[in-house]
């Protein structure tokens, strides 16, 4: 079994189940940047995510979001002995979002 952190929005939301769904492999633990999706975790459950991650996905958020932070997101990674990181920007539209949530 691989786990995937993803941290973010919506996006991050459903691209981390997208990935289970086409891979059974795949656990994905989904951390929320924003109230509005689920309650956003504390610095221990995301320290606690990455230290068990194969590989983290995320939204990189500036300073004012503290510990989800990009930098912070890229210091717990290099604390958790350099787990492989890849970020992606705000992509939302509504023609891939019907596609994903079509399935």
């Amino acid at each position: 079994m691989k786990t995937v952190v993803t941290l973010g929005n919506c996006q991050a939301q459903r691209l981390g189940a997208y990935m289970e769904e086409i891979d059974s492999s795949i656990k994905n633990i989904f951390l929320s940047a924003s109230n509005a999706v689920a309650p956003i975790p504390s610095n221990d459950e995301v320290r606690q995510a990455i230290n068990s991650a194969d590989l983290i996905i995320f939204q990189p958020l500036g300073h004012k979001n503290n510990h989800l932070s990009a930098e912070s997101v890229y210091s717990m990674a290099a604390d958790a002995g350099g787990r492989p990181l890849i970020s992606f920007a705000y992509f939302y539209n509504a023609a891939y979002a019907e596609l994903i949530y079509s399935n």
